[in-house]
């Protein structure tokens, strides 16, 4: 990103910038200043996590769908990979229920790689205590 900066053209990185608000809080905090704190984070027990996956065939150019969490569960994270550069992901969420997650990839083909997702379920109870 470039713009002008009294009358002169400056490119501005986001890394600089975020790095400059990290000094800048820090310097706050150690001046004694009160440094709004950010949302509280749950903490999920690791032990509780359980990997889901599910492979998508590609038709059209196109391969997605939706993973589904065990009953009782929620998906927390998760993410897809292509088996090779044929293509590239366009979608990544929950589902709107949080019960499982959803993947897409658009292909260079119509008969490309197979789309695989994997989702990270929790208890249901832990999500909720969020």
């Amino acid at each position: 990103m470039s713009g002008y900066i009294n009358g002169r053209r400056r490119r501005c990185t986001g890394g600089r910038i975020r790095a400059r608000g990290i000094a800048i809080v820090a310097l706050a905090a150690a001046a004694g200043l009160a440094v709004p704190a950010g949302p509280a984070v749950a903490a999920v027990d690791p032990s509780a996590y359980q990997g889901v996956y599910a492979g998508f065939a590609a038709a059209n150019a196109r391969a997605g769908g939706y993973l589904v969490c065990p009953s009782g569960r929620k998906a927390v994270a998760g993410g897809a990979y292509l088996s090779s550069a044929d293509g590239g992901l366009t979608s990544l969420a929950p589902t709107e229920d949080g019960g499982g997650w959803y993947a897409a990839a658009r292909l260079n083909s119509s008969t490309g790689p197979e789309l695989t997702a994997f989702g990270m379920c929790v208890p249901a109870a832990q999500v909720s205590a969020a």
